[in-house]
């Protein structure tokens, strides 16, 4: 054995001796290899290293952005809370008001709701690029939802002196999805069409049942105008974001986000807005949706009596306009209302007057000493069931997911977003105390 181990000892330096080059060669090679195979590592872990900070940083950026527009909703909506709040009290308060105030209130109001719809639409696109739009599935009526939108739009119609015409074909009523979206969707495709319809002509709404199998119902949608039509070339780019088409007249005035919002919430709910249009024949957008089946709850239905009267509620606002209008919407229903300017005093209030004074609590989100997010949670830590079920309603500015989720984390019942719509308001409020009225 020790003479094979020597002999290829020998045999190796003599291979060795007799080919030096290709021994250099060779270790030569192995040495590239072993630089190249470190060299393929160090990349590729400095593009791990890389992609990770990009990706930090993108998440870091998004989170400014998203910040940034949280705070710009918040500021804008605090005031504008107060122009449609004090518009609807004094509408409401003032029976018998000259028709030439009457007509100035109304444009006040509806330039408010304007800007407070480009605002709606700046946060949904930012919704819609970070994938965080998410949609309700409840059971709601078609012909409910028709209803409610030719109230909503026979005032515009008349201010662009345009003809609303509602065609429907409806088989089954109630189905299940997101009503709100929906509408969104519809009413930014009529407003559209009032824009570009001339005077005196027509816009077309249809909705009608297609089919229907096996619990799943097809139901189309179109809206369709007389004005003055889309070119060919252009009809892909009014569903880009900013691109507005025929941006020389102040009737299309607007931040070119209507359509590619609509376009992204319809392919949410699993469909696609077709456009058809010719210059100077008008211009048709249409869509199909399919749901299921869906029985509205008792509850959900239309409520006519007013359970708000001599209701003890505390409102929790730190704004003293905003206070105000809410104050006067309540009093207007006939309920007893106490008001405290932040948290901690709406949590020493509540302990002071003791079990069952207050019916429920309109809680501000944001304010000073103490938030409502705070308040609210220690009103849920005392030990009795009047604080652990009493309705809390959260009232904020914020209207991000993220704000309803924590709302609902801390404790709160429901969420209605400033500026306050005073009918979502009372119907809110009438569900939650004819509910707490039959389960007693």
């Amino acid at each position: 054995m020790l003479f094979l181990s020597n002999f290829i000892l020998f045999t190796f330096r003599e291979f060795i001796n007799e080919r030096p080059f290709l021994i250099y060669i060779l270790v030569f090679g192995i040495t590239c290899l072993l630089l190249a195979s470190m060299l393929i590592f160090s990349l590729a872990k400095y593009r791990e290293i890389s992609l990770n900070a990009r990706l930090e940083h993108s998440k870091f950026e998004n989170q400014r952005r998203q910040d940034f527009l949280s705070n710009m909703s918040h500021e804008i909506r605090t005031p504008m809370n107060a122009i449609i709040g004090l518009t609807d009290v004094i509408n409401m308060s003032s029976a018998s008001l000259p028709p030439s105030i009457k007509e100035k209130l109304d444009k006040l109001y509806s330039s408010a709701h304007y800007l407070l719809a480009l605002i709606n639409n700046i946060l949904d696109m930012s919704k819609i690029e970070n994938q965080k739009m998410l949609l309700a599935i409840d059971p709601f009526s078609i012909s409910s939802m028709i209803e409610s939108l030719k109230h909503m739009l026979e005032p515009e119609a008349k201010r662009y002196n345009v003809n609303l015409v509602i065609n429907s074909l409806i088989i089954h009523d109630v189905v299940i999805g997101d009503e709100l979206r929906l509408k969104q969707v519809l009413i930014n495709l009529i407003s559209n069409a009032f824009k570009f319809t001339p005077s005196n002509q027509n816009v077309y709404l249809t909705i009608k049942e297609r089919n229907s199998d096996n619990n799943k119902i097809i139901y189309y949608f179109e809206v369709k105008d007389t004005g003055i039509g889309i070119p060919p070339q252009d009809q892909e780019r009014v569903f880009a974001p900013f691109e507005q088409i025929y941006t020389s007249t102040s009737k299309s005035a607007g931040t070119g986000l209507g359509l590619p919002i609509s376009q992204s919430i319809i392919k949410l709910m699993g469909g696609d807005i077709k456009l058809i249009s010719d210059i100077g024949e008008g211009s048709e957008f249409s869509f199909e949706l399919t749901f299921n089946a869906g029985q509205i709850p008792e509850i959900n239905r239309v409520i006519k009596n007013n359970f708000i009267d001599k209701k003890k509620i505390l409102v929790v606002e730190d704004n003293d306009i905003n206070a105000e209008i809410m104050v006067s919407f309540l009093e207007i229903k006939d309920a007893i209302v106490d008001r405290v300017e932040n948290g901690r005093l709406a949590f020493e209030i509540f302990e002071d007057k003791g079990d069952n004074y207050y019916d429920l609590i309109l809680m501000d989100i944001q304010m000073p000493i103490m938030n409502g997010l705070t308040a609210t949670r220690q009103i849920r830590m005392i030990d009795t069931d009047y604080a652990r079920t009493i309705p809390i309603i959260a009232m904020t500015a914020n209207s991000f997911i993220e704000d309803i989720e924590k709302a609902y984390e801390a404790g709160m019942n429901r969420f209605i977003s400033k500026p306050i719509d005073v009918n979502i308001l009372y119907e809110t409020l009438n569900e939650i105390f004819k509910s707490k009225g039959a389960s007693s």
